[in-house]
């Protein structure tokens, strides 16, 4: 039998990018011949190299945290696919084999998107730590937004060894709050715009009427966990691992074959709540329309939407259809059902369950509404998302 080769992955199984290129290096095996992995399960601060003690490997695919693991891993003399390396890594090991994330084509995705919904403003915001990565992303924002004679307001962090978003979030809650409204923002990756969008809650200002915000790399986690949701450029993470598979896999065969650069792309923007497009101009209707949407439309009503805000009923209810098209009734009933319909999809709560916990008296009511906007049963809904 052929030797089975003994591979190292170094990859932060903390981050689901890196996941998700690993499941792309598993992909491959699973198509062509297997591979036994060392893999550590951490952050990028738990990568190592495995002990030659005990490891006598072929080969390694590594996302090198630093430049004094490259010199490590330089001295494995061993056959080495970088995956995403940043630029310290590429002046320490320039003849490897590599395959990269096209952040360029990231930027474009972003750009056009803005673009097309009709923005004027458009901002970004770069990440607490110096990343090549970023850099290219906003560089290549910036270039695309000028060629069609827009500018672009950039938020750099302060960036000394204690620097946190926590100590950064008044100087970009300053900056948010002095920018051009409504503002286009995309941010270096979904790390950022999560942060971004908790400022906006804290300020008050409408997400995403009055700052609409992209982020990168589609975390469901982070882009889930802020309010509103995040929307975000989904990148083929798994395309990177399967590629640098493949070229570890030539390379174990022939250390002589040459050196190859392969890149992989994004794949689609996946919108949420953060870049929902309608156009306001009343900054009272933008704070109801957040505090319906915070609260999923739960306990709310127009009369202590109106006592809240401290206008009439009929000035609200006027005034909210005018701007928004519909009512503040249909808002809310649109919203609750939007819960409803996350829960009968994620949960095993019964629909008695479900209606009671989402406010509605009678489930008998729930399900002629719920028929009535999906088309389907709450059954026949569960059925089809499962």
């Amino acid at each position: 039998m052929e030797k089975i080769p003994q591979v190292c992955v170094i990859l932060e199984s903390s981050l689901r990018a890196s996941r998700a290129r690993f499941q792309g290096v598993v992909n491959y095996l699973r198509l062509h011949h297997p591979w036994c992995l060392h893999f550590i399960a951490s952050g990028p601060e738990g990568q190592r190299l495995p002990q030659p003690s005990y490891w006598k490997g072929d080969g390694f695919i590594a996302r090198v945290p630093d430049p004094d693991f490259a010199i490590k891993l330089i001295a494995q003399k061993k056959p080495v696919i970088l995956l995403d390396p940043e630029e310290e890594t590429l002046l320490l090991m320039p003849s490897y084999s590599r395959v990269s994330l096209d952040n360029e084509q990231v930027a474009r995705f972003g750009a056009d998107y803005f673009l097309k919904r009709g923005h004027r403003h458009f901002a970004f915001v770069e990440p607490i730590s110096t990343r090549s990565w970023a850099v290219l992303r906003r560089r290549s924002f910036v270039q695309i937004l000028e060629k069609e004679h827009f500018s672009c307001d950039i938020f750099v962090p302060n960036r000394n060894r204690a620097t946190t978003w926590e100590k950064e979030r008044r100087r970009l809650s300053e900056w948010l709050l002095a920018l051009p409204k409504p503002v286009a923002v995309l941010a270096a990756s979904d790390i950022e715009g999560r942060e971004i969008i908790d400022a906006c809650l804290s300020l008050q200002l409408g997400v995403p009427y009055e700052v609409a915000v992209l982020g990168i790399g589609n975390d469901d986690l982070l882009c889930n966990s802020c309010f509103p949701a995040l929307s975000s450029i989904d990148i083929c993470w798994e395309k990177g691992g399967y590629q640098a598979a493949e070229l570890l896999d030539a390379k174990m065969r022939d250390r002589k074959s040459p050196q190859q650069i392969l890149f992989y792309g994004p794949d689609k923007i996946v919108e949420r709540s953060s870049t929902e497009r309608i156009h306001l101009t009343d900054r009272l209707v933008v704070r109801i329309l957040e505090m319906i949407r915070l609260y999923e439309g739960m306990d709310l009503h127009v009369d202590s939407l109106a006592r809240q805000f401290n206008v009439s009923r009929q000035w609200l209810q006027k005034r909210f259809k005018e701007e928004v098209g519909h009512s503040v009734i249909d808002e809310i009933q649109f919203r609750r059902l939007e819960k409803v319909k996350s829960l009968v999809a994620e949960t095993d709560l019964t629909f008695n369950e479900i209606g009671s916990l989402c406010g509605f008296e009678s489930g008998n009511h729930l399900r002629v509404l719920f028929k009535k906007a999906t088309g389907m049963t709450m059954s026949e809904y569960r059925a089809k998302i499962s």
